[in-house]
């Protein structure tokens, strides 16, 4: 049987989190309740963009933003959708898959489109009826990855119309309500307004479909109590840390029933040995620990548990129970994370405890336009010092840049995690575009066809480039060898001059490539030097990189990407150009002479 998910809904109305599609009254911090639903049980969180105007919009795409950065369980959004372009705005969010509206005419051919440009498992339709379905009966597979039934009464008549797998949206239901509709075949999930619930006990609900032989995503541990070493006391010792930092939170004990109950409900579960009796942490206080991981040691004789936790983990409010220091050797700090998370913590704490004398406080008082003020005053600096040679001045102006910086984060309220999930989101984003970009490529591959008829009688040719762009040349020059058998090799632009200048002459083609704008100079200069001996240059560049069309005899541009990512698809014109030079001279692309389907490497 497959897996089967409970899936939770957020309805956006103005960035916030509001009741239901006609209900909009607002709900607790949508960011807190996706942190709800990621932490208690839930397998994927669906979220509905009520937006009225393109403003609206914008701004529910950044809620869904920062939905994501919070998160580690799959999302998906819906609403206001119209052309290509919002899909794409929900998925560069970081959703994994995308809702069309089954009520809108245009909505399946939007979704094929779709469909065929990101993937099906990307797109999902909902309906609150069968019409959409019974007109597109036969597009379905092909096209959608699930279907959202809205309307509970109309699932009989579409599990007649297609096999497309399912998520049944419930309102107030029972049990065997839900045992009978995740029974079924074609039904992947539920969701709805018992779901959306945050007192309802997901992971109870999951242990008990499991019972029943529902196959759900719980956890099934890989050691049994019985596996584990125990104390004089029968229990076994467990270490709890913050799944995020990593901080030690506390100490607890485990008896076979608190080991159990944690794993059954997902919440870590102790023996108090004080009180004699089980207690499941937060129960009373709301500072719950959410299980990510049990892991056990190298003597079975203990726990190790990364949670999430809600509040302070410590009874007296700390955040963690150890805090009553004995001794402490004077160490310089290393981990420059750790430094900087310090730093930004005093900033916070002389935030909401001000010491007289601080000058953190007195650039806090003065508020944000003073603030302002020094970062751009600091940034003014590191210009300057940059310029000089004296790299420890350079070194203070930057520490001195940071600082304030800092201060206007906590001003803002702006953490390090933010900044790190940003780049992490930006980079995800930019991975994302890069299919659309290798089309791009592709669609402007007349220009190198083109060049490449005029090179077919060509004997040598050279590749250069610098750094990254030397990498990405080796890869050229293999494939121009392997498929068009024209000797051609690889060269670091850099060391032209220690004798492969030599062998360049009248006619010989080399290949530059030129995607990194701060080495863009230099290899201008290795450009001219060839073209001085006669060489044609095909140049490959960043569009950014326009000097180089100075110098060569032809230049394809590549459109701008993450520095990280350019090897990912800088080598397509070269493979495109080897491939056409072939092609021009009679060769067999698909089947390489001499090359072996396996090989050996000693």
């Amino acid at each position: 049987m497959e897996q089967k998910n409970i899936v939770a809904t957020i309805y956006l109305k103005n960035g916030q989190a509001v009741r239901g599609i006609e209900d909009h009254t607002p709900l607790a911090d949508v960011i807190e309740l996706a942190k709800l639903y990621n932490d208690n049980g839930i397998d994927k969180i669906i979220i509905f963009d009520l937006s009225d105007d393109d403003e609206e919009h914008e701004r529910n795409i950044h809620t869904i933003k920062n939905i994501n950065r919070n998160v580690e369980i799959k999302t998906c959004a819906g609403g206001n959708i119209n052309r290509l372009e919002d899909i794409k705005k929900f998925i560069y969010a970081g959703c994994l898959q995308v809702i069309v509206n089954g009520s809108k005419p245009e909505s399946m051919a939007l979704a094929a489109e779709a469909s065929k440009r990101f993937g099906k498992d990307r797109i999902l339709v909902s309906v609150t009826n069968v019409d959409f379905i019974f007109k597109h009966q036969d597009e379905m597979a092909d096209t959608f990855h699930e279907v959202l039934i809205l309307n509970k009464a109309v699932l009989d008549a579409v599990e007649g119309m297609t096999d497309v797998p399912h998520v049944v949206y419930l309102n107030d239901a029972d049990y065997d309500e839900i045992l009978s509709i995740l029974s079924r075949k074609n039904v992947r999930g539920i969701a709805g307004s018992l779901i959306n619930n945050p007192k309802t006990d997901i992971m109870e609900m999951k242990s008990q479909l499991s019972a029943s032989g529902i196959k759900m995503d719980n956890f099934e541990p890989n050691l049994k109590w019985s596996d584990l070493k125990k104390n004089s006391d029968g229990m076994v010792p467990v270490i709890v840390q913050d799944y995020r930092t990593d901080e030690v939170l506390m100490l607890a004990y485990m008896n076979e029933e608190a080991f159990d109950t944690t794993i059954n409900i997902g919440k870590m579960t102790y023996y108090s040995r004080s009180r004699n009796e089980l207690w499941t942490k937060g129960l009373t206080s709301g500072h719950i620990q959410y299980v990510k991981s049990l892991t056990a040691d190298c003597d079975y004789d203990t726990i190790l548990a990364k949670v999430s936790q809600i509040g302070a983990a410590c009874h007296t409010g700390n955040q963690s129970c150890f805090f009553n220091e004995i001794v402490k050797k004077e160490y310089v700090e290393k981990n420059p994370q750790k430094v900087l998370g310090d730093v930004y913590n005093i900033i916070l704490d002389r935030r909401e405890n001000p010491k007289e004398g601080s000058y953190t406080n007195l650039l806090l008082e003065k508020g944000l336009d003073n603030i302002l003020k020094k970062v751009g005053e600091e940034n003014t600096e590191i210009i300057i010092a940059a310029k000089n040679t004296d790299h420890e001045h350079l070194k203070y102006e930057i520490s001195d840049y940071i600082y304030h910086l800092m201060v206007l984060m906590a001003e803002k309220d702006i953490t390090w995690e933010e900044i790190t999930q940003e780049q992490y989101d930006s980079m995800i984003a930019e991975l994302q575009t890069l299919p659309e970009k290798i089309q791009k490529i592709i669609d402007d591959k007349e220009r190198l066809q083109w060049f490449a008829s005029k090179q077919v009688n060509a004997k040598d040719i050279f590749f250069i480039g610098r750094g990254i762009d030397y990498a990405i040349s080796m890869e050229g020059s293999l494939k121009m060898k392997e498929i068009s058998y024209i000797h051609s090799e690889a060269y670091a632009a850099g060391e032209l001059k220690h004798g492969t200048i030599s062998l360049i002459e009248d006619g010989t083609l080399v290949v530059a490539i030129a995607t990194q704008e701060s080495l863009l100079e230099k290899t201008v200069s290795n450009v001219k030097e060839v073209k001085a001996r006669g060489a044609k240059v095909l140049a490959i560049a960043a569009e950014d990189c326009t000097a180089i069309e100075d110098v060569a005899d032809e230049v394809v541009y590549l459109p701008k990407v993450n520095h990280l990512f350019t090897a990912s698809y800088d080598v397509l014109p070269m493979q495109l150009f080897a491939y056409y030079i072939a092609v021009e001279r009679g060769c067999d692309v698909d089947k390489p002479r001499n090359l072996a389907k396996s090989v050996t490497v000693e």
